[in-house]
């Protein structure tokens, strides 16, 4: 897909890719968004079946929508390693009541070089570029 000078290759869901699956989170539509030389992915709640499908393409991105809230479902290491980007964002509520984020998905998102917000913490998240550039504001100054 192209929008003027953005791009947004759809990397999920493939057809049948997902048939025997547990979950239907994994037929979430993932999109790799690129304008010059920054690239976001967009992840939706894909868990670790769909990431262990996309981590050997290149996912490598400055910041991912982290998938699934932050659940221990989701953020495999190969998937973190293979986005390893410098921002991970996680939607989540200040109170989740399925303990979202899971704290061993955020050290394992910090643990890469990543710097974590999330939603619960910071309220809205705005990240703009012009291409080269990356601007974050949050609605809430906080520690995450």
């Amino acid at each position: 897909l192209s929008f003027g000078e953005v791009t947004a290759d759809v990397l999920w869901p493939r057809p049948g890719a997902n048939d025997n699956a547990p979950s239907r989170n994994n037929d979430s539509v993932v999109l790799l968004v690129r304008l010059d030389q920054r690239k976001f992915l967009l992840t939706g709640d894909i868990e670790k079946e769909t990431e262990a499908a996309l981590a050997p393409q290149d996912i490598s991105c400055d910041v991912v929508k982290v998938a699934h809230h932050g659940s221990k479902t989701s953020s495999t290491q190969p998937f973190i390693l293979a986005a390893h980007p410098s921002l991970a964002v996680i939607s989540v509520g200040l109170d989740s009541p399925f303990g979202h984020p899971d704290k061993t998905v955020v050290q394992r998102w910090l643990a890469s070089g990543a710097q974590v917000l999330t939603t619960g913490q910071r309220g809205t998240i705005t990240i703009s570029t012009d291409g080269r550039d990356l601007r974050v504001e949050t609605f809430k100054s906080g520690d995450r």
